[in-house]
Parts: C-alpha cells; structure tokens; sequence
C-alpha cells in the first residue's frame, strides 16, 4: 500500500491509473482493498492531503 499512497498523493494521476499500476483489475477493487489496509477510501486520503 505504500506505493499506492505515494501514487495517490500525485492529484493528477486518476485512481483508475493507480488500480492496475498496483496489480488491481478495477477501480472498485482498488478503492476496497485500500480502505481495508488503511481505513480510508483513495478519495478520502487525496481530501487529507
């Protein structure tokens, strides 16, 4: 999850990019798997940056 996070923290680059650059087929089993290991949404840790 930490390359996620460093992906993530590029505002531009939309989670759609990120979901296979770290070996997810889809958005949504990115955004799950992500708030499973963090406890936040992708959309919700880009708002905290």
């Amino acid at each position: 999850m930490i390359h996620a996070r460093d992906l993530l923290s590029s505002p531009d680059l939309p989670v759609s990019h990120v979901a296979p650059a770290v070996g997810c087929h889809t958005p949504s089993a990115f955004a799950s798997s992500y708030q499973k290991a963090t406890g936040a949404t992708p959309s919700a840790f880009r708002q905290a940056l």
